[in-house]
């Protein structure tokens, strides 16, 4: 489609010469049509209000732009959700830790925090492992569980992990040279709670062995000189494949009397650390 000639715009009021107008000012006043618009509003030309003035700040801005770009944060407009826990992961059962200090170790699931962590332990008097909390990524869920229905882990949150920070105070001329330092207390880790799980946890007597070989020689002497009772698998049930053929814990002491059946191979490759098996 072609485009429409247009003409060319014409003044209204074309000069004679330079500085007077064909039209006078009257003739200019109908041509306008200003009078239609004075007839509209009563006889009157319509008045517009002023725009409000913007008040001129207090402060002039700098002059001077800083050379190094200051970094503003982005906007994040994401909500935080509650992390969702494995299936596999219910409370009281026994996980295996895949890194960190107590890699390898077996532990008992208790709760998840409201961080999203779950909070385990050995407890500490069976395998050393205390109460502390764990990324659910870097444990594995085994189907062996402890039944903790009598255990209350309510008091235990995020809170309570968290390190006091005290406002440092400023020395004197006299405490500036003192150099004694106060010793960093630990959490206290409840010994009635550690205490009742532990009785959770079965005996020798109704435990199921790993195998039938009776105790040797070389088990009895390792465990002799780690200074450790007998060891055996804690297993609910009869003996089954998989990672619970690995399971391994210590009993509690009050069960040294009966001596079951153990294996100086399980022993070692749960128990043993790297340095021990030189």
């Amino acid at each position: 489609m072609a485009p429409k000639d247009r003409k060319p715009h014409a003044c209204r009021n074309p000069d004679l010469i330079r500085g007077v107008g064909k039209y006078s000012r009257s003739k200019m006043y109908h041509k306008r049509g200003l009078w239609a618009i004075k007839a509209k509003n009563g006889g009157v030309f319509p008045k517009h209000e002023k725009k409000a003035v913007v008040a001129a700040p207090a402060e002039k801005p700098p002059k001077f732009y800083p050379a190094d770009d200051v970094k503003k944060p982005l906007v994040n407009k994401r909500k935080a959700r509650p992390t969702k826990l494995r299936t596999s992961i219910t409370p009281g059962t026994v996980l295996i830790i895949l890194a960190g200090r107590f890699k390898g170790k077996r532990v008992v699931f208790l709760k998840q925090l409201t961080s999203g962590l779950l909070l385990v332990t050995g407890p500490f008097k069976i395998n050393g492992v205390p109460l502390r909390r764990v990324n659910q990524s870097y444990v594995i869920a085994t189907s062996t569980k402890v039944d903790i229905s009598g255990v209350n882990v309510e008091k235990f949150d995020d809170k309570y992990f968290g390190k006091k920070v005290e406002k440092k105070k400023k020395k004197g001329e006299g405490e500036f040279f003192e150099t004694e330092k106060e010793g960093s207390t630990c959490f206290p880790c409840g010994t009635t709670f550690f205490s009742a799980l532990v009785q959770l946890i079965p005996c020798r007597a109704s435990v199921a062995p790993f195998s039938p070989i009776p105790p040797n020689e070389a088990c009895c002497t390792a465990l002799r000189i780690l200074g450790q009772p007998c060891l055996c698998v804690l297993v609910n049930g009869p003996p089954i494949s998989g990672v619970d053929r690995g399971l391994a814990m210590q009993l509690p002491d009050k069960c040294n009397t009966n001596f079951g059946p153990c294996t100086f191979s399980s022993f070692e490759s749960s128990f043993l650390s790297p340095k021990a098996k030189n």
